[in-house]
């Protein structure tokens, strides 16, 4: 949730409808994390597919669990941040290596497909969890 939490704070995400908002303000209230005494940030990678995934529990069309069981499919993968002056002068530049994007890009958009098509079959599963409703009405 802390995760989801960062992701929703830092991409532009349509809250016009109340239980968007409402979850929004949820997830802050509980999940929110102080990045701002940190200069390096290691967190989950946030392909549109994952997104995908955080908007439909934002909007109540999935459930904690399913989110969980989301998260874990196609390899998210990990990322840094860079987010003051202090780390990017900690860089040293050693060497780069050319990618061929027709090797690659077929690889990440099979991964891409094969969490599209397993998260259709987490859709397909019970919905009798928790929904992010539930949680907010747990607290009021």
């Amino acid at each position: 949730m802390h995760w989801l939490t960062i992701l929703l704070q830092h991409r532009v995400v349509d809250f016009s409808s109340p239980i968007a908002l409402d979850g929004f303000a949820y997830l802050k209230n509980h999940y929110d994390v102080n990045l701002s005494k940190y200069d390096v940030i290691l967190g989950y990678r946030a392909d549109d597919s994952y997104f995908s995934f955080a908007r439909a529990f934002l909007l109540n069309t999935i459930t904690v669990e399913q989110l969980e069981k989301s998260m874990y499919l196609g390899e998210l993968g990990e990322q840094y941040f860079l987010k003051s002056k202090k780390a990017f002068s900690q860089l040293i530049f050693q060497d780069f290596t050319f990618v061929n994007h027709e090797k690659f890009y077929p690889l990440r958009e099979k991964r891409d497909q094969h969490a599209r098509l397993a998260y259709q079959d987490i859709l397909k599963e019970s919905s009798n969890g928790t929904y992010l409703i539930d949680l907010i009405r747990k607290e009021g």
